[in-house]
């Protein structure tokens, strides 16, 4: 999964602290409801 974070933003610059914890958040939290859809489908 870490290969699909990188440390920079749109614009090119890099992410501060707080928008890497941020990001990182954001896509685990993506990744454990997509599992939870897939067991829903099952």
């Amino acid at each position: 999964m870490d290969d699909y974070i990188q440390d920079l933003r749109y614009d090119g610059l890099l992410l501060t602290d707080n928008e890497k914890i941020a990001r990182q958040t954001y896509f685990n939290e993506l990744i454990r409801l997509q599992k939870e859809l897939i067991k829903l489908q099952d």
